[in-house]
């Protein structure tokens, strides 16, 4: 799924909580699966079409759980919201259906090898210093 996303815990108080997440301030979409961040993202976004926007309010067992997340500052009894624009989906499996492109190799950089689940080998060398990009498949 790709999303802008909002994220804050809910203050019983009323107080505006600063948010632990925010794409829409960023400008950058979040790309992730749906099972990946809380349950509550699992259970509701499946179905959910692209253009939608979506509150969700997760009670802690569809947040972060009994662990919580300290690393942005969320215990394990908080309740948390999100409000979600749905850019684009990706079906699951979904891979590049591009042309692949003929490059010599390059022994000092990585092969990758595979197509659902690629495969990279690292070559027994030191790491660019440069940025470096090979375009392995041609789409439209």
């Amino acid at each position: 799924m790709v999303v802008r996303v909002k994220g804050q815990v809910w203050d019983t108080d009323g107080v505006d909580l600063p948010a632990f997440v925010n794409s829409f301030s960023t400008g950058q979409a979040l790309i992730r699966p749906v099972d990946s961040v809380v349950p509550a993202w699992e259970k509701v976004l499946p179905g959910v079409k692209v253009g939608s926007r979506v509150l969700i309010v997760a009670p802690p067992a569809d947040g972060f759980g009994d662990q919580g997340n300290s690393g942005v500052g969320i215990f394990p009894d908080d309740t948390l919201m999100f409000v979600l624009d749905v850019l684009d989906s990706v079906a699951p499996g979904t891979m590049a259906t591009g042309k692949p492109v003929s490059l010599a190799p390059d022994p000092a950089l990585p092969t990758v090898t595979g197509d659902r689940n690629p495969r990279i080998t690292v070559p027994q060398s030191a790491a660019p210093a440069d940025l470096v990009e090979r375009l392995l498949r041609q789409g439209s």
